[in-house]
């Protein structure tokens, strides 16, 4: 089991240790925090993202994730729904397991854009809906769409009120 933080890190007041995700437009690039399985599609993505100016730190298993999320403050999480293992078969709840985490234990704010590819995934992004996701995108995906709904979702700040997505 993974430790929660001790300490929720505060975007006024430094104490944690942990420099704040991204300051006022200009300041600091957006921090995002890329959930995917797929190296090959985690690349790509991350390139895309970089190249639009964030820092993108990414994982592959929702352990790792919520590692980084207690290390590291983030602006956004883009998390794939269907995280396989080592063993190739899909891990029990995959990204889901990590936006519990982000819901219930995360001692700070953090934007949630889920993706989502097969029907069943349809399926697994209704019940996402209930960890008030940001928005979700349907692989393939768009690039210029990853990287307009990154920066919408960063644009919003650390909000707590969440919409429904739309695929």
């Amino acid at each position: 089991m993974t430790p929660v933080c001790e300490a929720a890190p505060d975007p006024e007041n430094h104490e944690s240790g942990l420099p704040p995700a991204s300051g006022p437009a200009g300041e600091a690039p957006g921090r995002i925090l890329l959930l995917e399985d797929d190296l090959e599609l985690a690349m790509h993505y991350r390139d895309l993202l970089e190249e639009a100016g964030w820092e993108v730190y990414h994982e592959d298993h929702p352990d790792g994730a919520k590692e980084t999320l207690q290390q590291t403050p983030v602006d956004v999480v883009v998390c794939d729904l269907i995280i396989r293992g080592s063993d190739g078969m899909p891990l029990p709840c995959g990204g889901l397991t990590l936006m519990n985490f982000i819901q219930l234990r995360l001692e700070y704010p953090v934007r949630v854009l889920a993706i989502t590819g097969t029907s069943p995934d349809l399926q697994l992004l209704a019940y996402a809906e209930s960890f008030r996701i940001d928005g979700a995108l349907r692989k393939p995906v768009d690039p210029d769409r990853l990287v307009s709904e990154v920066g919408r979702l960063i644009e919003l700040g650390p909000e707590t009120k969440r919409r429904r997505p739309t695929l």
